[in-house]
């Protein structure tokens, strides 16, 4: 990449070698500085969805200190941040122009791949980014778009108010504080639930393209195809399951699965995964005889402090404790 400096003396020659520094370690994104949006300034970054397995959209919540400029050349994916700090005041330019606001909290913010920004912070920031594979906005897209889903074109937003986008990315701030509520296995599923809504907001909501008309209905999942699904889960209940094997076994693209298996349970398939795989874990430990930790393990957890969270969130026990009133009951009854 070549950096031009203008003959204007050494001040600018320092702030444009640090504006070089910026912009190489934002093309490395992904790397070891995970998603610190704002490198080489003062930035934490306070949890990240790093190791959770999750593919089609990455996550983190960070603070960063006021900061001069610094500059972002066009990176492969699009970036969205939700701005957490309430009357945070931003200044941010693209295509040569620059637009200043006085942010408040819940506000979003987005930049579509290929674009690139400039970015002033006058406050102490903090704020959750995420961004989201071509592939997931491409999967949604072809039920949503008229034209090619490669051609999807998103607006630039800064400081968009959007209340059901707020309240996901909120969710995927959750998700990824708790660490995903512990599980493993369906980690990927659940990142995939999460980056399809996300995407299917974008799209509808922030994207340029031409729209479909609206074809949701109000129709749930045909019960064979439920019945393919839940057989599914059960078979490959201590491995990794993602949202789009799930589609192709019902012939369905990933928002049309999410869509029907909602109005058919009520719930996503991650959350529907989790009820099979706590009530497995409920089976088993009834029967007595296996190890809670073997138990984790087999049903998809990485650890028996993971099941004991999620079992205690369902039935306010933990499985030690289930495990010895179903062994005293079944004494009794002998």
């Amino acid at each position: 990449m070549k950096l031009l400096l203008r003959p204007t003396g050494e001040h600018e020659i320092q702030r444009q070698a640090r504006r070089s520094l910026h912009m190489q370690t934002y093309m490395d994104y992904g790397s070891a500085k995970f998603h610190l949006l704002y490198p080489q300034i003062r930035s934490q970054v306070h949890h990240s969805s790093r190791g959770l397995g999750w593919n089609s959209i990455t996550a983190s919540s960070q603070r960063t200190e006021p900061f001069e400029e610094a500059s972002f050349p066009p990176a492969r994916k699009l970036f969205l941040v939700l701005h957490l700090t309430d009357q945070t005041r931003i200044e941010r330019r693209l295509e040569s122009r620059w637009t200043q606001k006085q942010l408040p909290s819940g506000a979003v913010s987005l930049v579509p791949a290929g674009c690139a920004v400039d970015v002033r912070l006058h406050h102490t920031h903090e704020f959750v980014v995420a961004s989201l594979s071509s592939s997931i906005l491409e999967e949604v897209a072809v039920d949503l778009i008229k034209h090619d889903p490669s051609r999807l074109e998103f607006i630039p937003e800064f400081g968009a108010i959007d209340p059901v986008l707020q309240r996901q990315v909120q969710y995927l701030h959750r998700l990824i504080a708790n660490r995903s509520e512990g599980l493993k296995q369906s980690n990927t599923l659940h990142g995939e639930t999460i980056a399809a809504l996300i995407a299917a907001q974008l799209i509808q909501a922030h994207s340029a393209t031409d729209k479909l008309p609206d074809r949701s209905s109000r129709e749930g999942l045909p019960r064979r195809n439920l019945n393919r699904v839940e057989e599914y889960m059960q078979t490959h209940m201590g491995r990794k399951i993602q949202l789009r094997d799930l589609a192709r076994l019902c012939n369905l693209s990933v928002s049309q699965l999410i869509r029907q298996f909602r109005v058919a349970t009520g719930v996503t398939p991650h959350q529907y995964l989790m009820r099979i795989r706590i009530e497995r874990v409920r089976t088993l430990l009834a029967r007595g005889g296996i190890p809670i930790s073997e138990i984790a393990l087999d049903c998809g957890f990485c650890g028996q402090e993971h099941l004991t969270t999620a079992f205690r969130r369902f039935f306010g026990v933990t499985p030690r404790a289930f495990a010895r009133t179903e062994l005293s009951i079944n004494r009794d009854r002998d």
